[in-house]
């Protein structure tokens, strides 16, 4: 998950009570700060990314289909191009369907991946492979 928060300069963290927690790393001219922020103070792609990452995380060891409606919605454009290798890192028996309008979100080097362009024309729907 951090691949992803280090990126904005922010680190994800486990408390004792396996918690997690935010922090935002702060460079000044006087050295790095650390502050502690809290989930509902992160953005909507921050808590759609930590979602979808516990989410496969939990289910990771079983052989799970999981189907995604534009799991990239209101993120950064560098985590869309990681965000479905991750998740094949995190459960490589797993199957992912997921659809998106955003091609940053379609890996150029990865085998075994598949993709079905739905084209929507008038009254009718065409599928290309």
């Amino acid at each position: 998950m951090n691949l992803f928060f280090e990126q904005i300069n922010k680190k994800v963290l486990l408390s004792d009570d396996g918690l997690i927690y935010f922090k935002e790393i702060i460079h000044k001219r006087s050295g790095v700060q650390e502050k502690e922020i809290q989930w509902y103070d992160c953005s909507k792609g921050e808590k759609n990314l930590i979602c979808l990452l516990l989410i496969v995380f939990l289910y990771k060891d079983s052989n799970t289909i999981f189907i995604f409606d534009e799991p990239d919605l209101a993120m950064h454009v560098e985590w869309q191009r990681i965000l479905l290798s991750t998740f094949l890192e995190l459960a490589p028996k797993s199957q992912f369907f997921i659809s998106t309008h955003s091609p940053a979100l379609i890996p150029r080097d990865i085998e075994d991946v598949g993709f079905i362009n739905v084209t929507k024309l008038k009254n009718s729907v065409e599928f290309e492979e």
